[in-house]
């Protein structure tokens, strides 16, 4: 049985658009990345004296690991105890869940270390 012509272009262009298993891949890998992304940020905001004032910028995540853990960095601005914008800080958040903003009392060094080692 011949199939009309407009139903067999359009079955040839449903096969055509059908995806690869490297692409399902990277797509996963896209959508665990927004996922991490938006735990990591929601665990800052969580951690800031007035998490709706929290103002974020440059969130991505680092080119390497830290501690076997991917790590999401970027910029965080926050009011400080008399109702001031401190000023946009580094942050990085370990696994989603660890955030650590540069002037916190980690201290530098430690700051630094991680920073530096995730390839923020």
């Amino acid at each position: 049985m011949k199939l009309p012509w407009p139903l067999a272009l359009m079955a040839l262009t449903l096969v055509a658009c059908g995806e690869t298993p490297e692409q399902h891949q990277a797509r996963q890998r896209e959508a665990a990345d927004r996922q991490l992304i938006s735990e990591s940020e929601w665990f800052l905001r969580k951690a800031m004296r007035e998490p709706d004032s929290t103002v974020l910028d440059s969130v991505h995540i680092a080119a390497g690991t830290f501690a076997e853990a991917k790590v999401v960095c970027g910029k965080v601005n926050g009011r400080n105890g008399f109702g001031g914008m401190t000023g946009f800080q580094r942050f990085v958040v370990m696994a989603g869940k660890v955030p650590m903003v540069e002037s916190d009392g980690v201290g530098q060094r430690g700051f630094r270390d991680v920073w530096d080692k995730a390839g923020c």
